[in-house]
């Protein structure tokens, strides 16, 4: 797996105090592709201008016209992922926003995605595991997760005492995600029962972020399975986030309100 895309997989949604809300701005004309994920999503798609983040920490370069050939394969890419959710799924979660962009970082650490549930955003980057496939799209469903968790709690890192139960009596968490930068935590090696690699070890929110993502990529999904037919602490979070993702929205509900954006992840 690319460092790059291992750095951006370990670094976690930031803590700290909202920033100032964006300003209106005219927007540019979207290529074809983009309004295709909005008329099929109900999602804005947004190239030029770009929402401001919550947090000012949070870094990007917007694509230009010597970005057309990939800006069109990663909107592809993105259709491709948000079809593996119900509309109202995606309504459900407060999502309004796909921003993508290019050199996205944190605090100048570079990011792959990161959600912003407080603005309603979801920031990808398009170019920074482009020669990754597969772990271009884990990643935007890792942190999609995070963000819906941010929807969902007021807070990406809200615990669950039931998902803690489903852990070996003797097993303790690390320090966050953002404490376990080596490339080996993220590769899918089932290391230890309950556990599909190194890095969802480090946090319980990781951990969630982990399995769901890889739940959405068919290969992973195959894979995780296999594990699970023999380990009764992972098939239980499988069980666990399969009956979230089919009773979260179900087709009859209402979108629920974005979270309110004074709360801090």
């Amino acid at each position: 797996m690319l460092v790059t895309a291992v750095v951006v997989a370990v670094a976690v949604v930031p803590r700290g105090r909202p920033g100032e809300a964006s300003k209106s701005e005219q927007r540019a004309p979207i290529p074809p592709l983009g309004a295709a994920i909005e008329r099929a999503h109900g999602v804005r798609v947004a190239l030029d201008p770009v929402p401001n983040s919550t947090w000012p920490g949070v870094t990007y370069t917007l694509l230009d016209a010597h970005d057309e050939s990939n800006r069109d394969r990663y909107l592809r890419r993105v259709r491709e992922e948000l079809d593996r959710y119900p509309r109202a799924f995606l309504a459900r979660s407060g999502l309004r926003t796909v921003a993508v962009v290019k050199n996205l970082a944190y605090a100048g650490q570079p990011r792959a995605a990161l959600p912003d549930p407080y603005r309603g955003v979801l920031y990808l980057d398009a170019a920074c595991a482009a020669d990754n496939p597969q772990y271009e799209r884990h990643v935007i469903h890792h942190e999609y997760f995070h963000y819906v968790q941010g929807a969902r709690h007021g807070t990406p890192y809200a615990d669950d005492p039931a998902w803690r139960g489903f852990n070996p009596p003797d097993f303790r968490y690390g320090n966050g995600g953002a404490t376990t930068r080596d490339p080996s935590v993220t590769p899918l090696t089932h290391p230890a029962p309950g556990f599909i690699n190194l890095y969802a070890q480090s946090a319980l929110e990781e951990d969630m972020a982990e399995v769901f993502a890889s739940l959405r990529v068919p290969e992973e999904r195959r894979l995780v399975e296999g594990w699970a037919r023999d380990d009764e602490h992972l098939r239980r979070k499988v069980e666990y986030l399969e009956k979230f993702f089919d009773e979260y929205a179900p087709a009859n509900d209402a979108p629920a309100p974005p979270p309110a954006t004074t709360r801090v992840p």
